[in-house]
């Protein structure tokens, strides 16, 4: 099955990738250093996740139909191999090498006192999306469970009876994450935060928001504004239960709304976006290749190690993070091992 492509949606997702990686670039020192740092990361970290599976949602409604031909083995099956086993295949490598390194007696260092966890151990974090040395692989791991769970309810219930399933669950998960799901594991926990962006993202109406473009401009900048207010008051809250609850919903709908914005702006100036574009075209190989090398570990290396100012050290963070992912795929290209890498899932 040929994954049909929609331009802007590419672009918004290049787009929000970029925010993802920005993200990224910022360790926990240069946080408790510098205030700009840390309110970048916490405004950043309530949009960018959410918007990348808002924007899965999307690409999964854009196929539905031709996905609901297949059974549910036959769909298990196909994510597995372009989900599942990327993940698997990435978190195995990474491992391999940060053991290598544990055993390198002039690296060995880098890892810290504690060195390199055990292989049983490094599965059971795996599997609990708390991966120690690639923690960005949970989104892997968690979109697989939001495509599952989606197909199945678009596959056994009529059009309408999906829809208003959905709507549903959109209304009420939101109340569960905020109340009883803070405690569980990472696992059940992002499957359950996620889940409403992901069906926010198949039932959204692409003609609407390509012919009402303007609006939607300026109530993605309102809601910015308004999210970014927030983040910046956020800890002088004490709330009730049912306040909580409230702002949670409140944080839900502004993300939603940003989210909405870019990909209208994405939209509004697709022809002018042309490389964001095959950033959004081959996210996977920039998602899974930017870390941990590109980002954790270089602005580790840089800004505590060697002391290099903040900004200089986002910076490298974010060209090398482009640039090492681009190189793999073309190195991959020109050497054949495209083929390799696509045994084990790997993209190119």
């Amino acid at each position: 099955m040929r994954l049909e492509r929609v331009t802007y949606v590419d672009i918004a997702k290049g787009f929000i990738l970029l925010l993802v990686i920005f993200g990224h670039t910022f360790r926990d020192s240069m946080r408790e250093a510098y205030y700009w740092c840390d309110f970048l990361y916490l405004f950043l970290y309530k949009f960018h996740g959410s918007g990348l599976f808002l924007l899965s949602g999307m690409s999964y409604a854009i196929v539905v139909q031709k996905y609901k031909t297949l059974s549910p083995m036959q769909y298990t099956k196909k994510k597995s191999k372009s989900i599942l086993l990327p993940w698997l295949s990435y978190s195995v490598f990474i491992y391999v090498i940060f053991f290598l390194v544990s055993k390198a007696p002039m690296l060995s260092g880098a890892l810290g006192d504690k060195g390199v966890v055990s292989p049983i151990e490094y599965l059971r974090l795996m599997l609990y999306n708390q991966n120690p040395y690639s923690f960005h692989l949970w989104y892997l791991n968690t979109l697989f469970l939001l495509s599952i769970f989606t197909f199945f309810i678009d596959k056994f219930l009529e059009d309408n009876n999906s829809k208003n399933l959905k709507l549903v669950l959109i209304i009420v998960i939101p109340a569960i994450a905020s109340t009883v799901a803070q405690p569980w594991h990472l696992v059940t926990k992002g499957f359950v935060y996620q889940l409403p962006y992901f069906l926010i993202g198949t039932l959204i109406n692409r003609e609407h928001i390509e012919n009402s473009n303007r609006k939607w401009i300026a109530v993605g900048l309102l809601s910015t504004v308004l999210l970014a207010i927030h983040t910046i008051f956020e800890s002088e809250y004490t709330l009730s239960t049912i306040g909580n609850v409230l702002v949670f919903y409140m944080e839900n709908i502004l993300a939603v709304l940003v989210n909405i914005g870019i990909i209208v702006l994405c939209y509004t100036f697709s022809n002018k976006l042309v490389l964001i574009e095959k950033i959004g075209r081959n996210s996977m190989v920039y998602y899974l290749y930017h870390q941990p090398f590109c980002c954790a570990f270089l602005g580790a290396f840089l800004y505590d190690k060697l002391k290099v100012p903040v900004l200089p050290v986002i910076a490298v963070c974010m060209v090398m993070s482009i640039v090492v992912p681009y190189l793999i795929s073309k190195i991959a290209q020109k050497t054949g091992l495209c083929k390799a890498l696509g045994w084990f899932g790997l993209p190119s």
